[in-house]
């Protein structure tokens, strides 16, 4: 806890228990901080980023985890952040690193990946599939290619368009543009192949004022279960043989069936986000 800052970014819920929530961790962790916007912004998620980039700047931070709201830790990892620090540190043209596990169906979009071991932990370093809006990520590339816009909305996605009902939801994604800028610079990310968090089954997602899909409130501690030492020791393994650790192979649903074993949920639901 000595070597991070939190900071909290909130869109302006209505939800009143959170400010309650981060004011009770705040009394107990000096380094918990707070940003509550006081309107709601189309590009959200990234208005919020923005704030965590010139925070981290302002607080002489190099490197800023982007952790959203469909992330999961699964398990206990003491060195990780030495371990982030020191691939950085020995790998100039890598920019970004993701701990998560990821999705087998979305393994035949991976493409050309590059092995890189560095303090005993093996990488995957991403040659077709570029920067995304997560993960650690170094401060200094904002340096060079400025602020996220914001002039229109976050996301872009026929998927996301034809559950919402709309056929043009959004015009413009700000994760598409930063991998760009990366691109255009030869930044690459990397994947740890020892992950120590996931994503979450059947989430709902937000897109502007409206929550699509079905929102649920975990019926356990957590969304996911913590790892047992058996799906412990299937990491491990995987690791050892340079392999990725799937979300659907490992991960399960703690209390709850999903719909489907991918990220968003497939719910037609639509409902404001505003209400009370």
């Amino acid at each position: 806890m000595d070597d991070v800052d939190i900071l909290i970014c909130d869109n302006n819920t209505t939800d009143k228990r959170l400010k309650e929530y981060v004011s009770k961790m705040q009394k107990k962790f000096s380094n918990i901080h707070a940003k509550f916007f006081n309107d709601r912004h189309n590009a959200e998620l990234y208005r919020a980023m923005n704030y965590g980039i010139d925070f981290a700047k302002k607080n002489g931070a190099d490197v800023i985890n982007f952790i959203q709201d469909d992330y999961q830790y699964i398990r206990r990892d003491d060195k990780i952040l030495d371990h982030v620090s020191s691939f950085l540190s020995n790998n100039k043209k890598i920019v970004q690193i993701n701990t998560n596990m990821v999705w087998r169906y979305k393994a035949k979009k991976i493409g050309r990946v590059d092995h890189i071991k560095d303090s005993g932990i093996n990488y995957a370093v991403m040659r077709d599939k570029f920067t995304c809006d997560n993960g650690f990520t170094r401060i200094s590339v904002y340096d060079k290619i400025g602020f996220y816009p914001l002039q229109k909305v976050a996301f872009k996605s026929k998927d996301h368009s034809k559950r919402g009902g709309k056929k043009n939801l959004v015009n413009f994604k700000g994760e598409s543009w930063f991998a760009k800028k990366c691109k255009s610079l030869s930044l690459f990310r990397a994947i740890s192949l020892y992950p120590n968090s996931t994503l979450i089954f059947d989430c709902a997602y937000v897109r502007g004022d409206t929550r699509y899909g079905d929102y649920f409130s975990p019926p356990n501690d957590l969304y996911i279960k913590p790892l047992s030492k058996e799906q412990i020791d299937k990491i491990k393994s995987n690791h050892k043989k340079k392999k990725f650790s799937y979300i659907e192979d490992i991960c399960e649903p703690w209390g709850y069936e999903v719909g489907t074993k991918e990220k968003h949920s497939l719910s037609k639901k639509k409902e404001s986000v505003l209400k009370d």
